[in-house]
């Protein structure tokens, strides 16, 4: 049978835009969710391990959207300039912010908790300063078959210390 042009690009356009919607559909039920998107805090004490609470009342909780164990790394990142907000600067050594545990597997629909610790050194040069750091938190492969499609989220965090 020969289709006329017409009819045949229609027919590709509809059958494109279905496998399409069905993608769409397949996708968006996998993911990572959390509230710890944009935190601030003031007055972070100096020389010592501060656990960083987000809105959630807990550190950073993460939530498998999926319906599959994935593994979520978190990783600390100082920020690009564009990712800069409300006067911050770029945290001057990332190693002052540490998260426990880093990777871990989250089961499909659950939500876990990964530590987050801001140790500001104790030196007069960082205090009442406000500072600026990217956590991202992304799903890594775990050596399964097929292709793997990674979900990942960028959190600020903003802290100044001392009083």
């Amino acid at each position: 049978m020969k289709w006329p042009k017409a009819s045949f690009t229609n027919f590709v356009i509809v059958l494109v835009g279905t496998s399409l919607i069905f993608l769409a559909t397949a996708w968006a039920a996998e993911g990572l969710s959390t509230a710890f998107a944009d935190v601030t805090l003031h007055h972070v004490p100096l020389g010592v391990a501060y656990k960083v609470i987000g809105s959630a009342k807990k550190s950073l909780l993460i939530r498998n959207l999926g319906d599959k164990t994935v593994r979520v790394e978190v990783d600390v990142l100082p920020p690009d300039l564009k990712q800069l907000r409300r006067g911050a600067a770029a945290i001057p050594d990332v190693r002052w912010v540490q998260v426990h545990p880093a990777i871990l597997d989250l089961p499909p629909h659950a939500e876990r908790e990964y530590e987050v610790f801001l140790s500001v050194p104790d030196e007069d040069q960082y205090r009442k300063r406000l500072y600026q750091v990217m956590l991202w938190s992304h799903s890594i492969p775990t050596g399964g078959e097929g292709i793997t499609v990674s979900a990942g989220l960028l959190s600020r965090l903003q802290f100044s210390a001392g009083l």
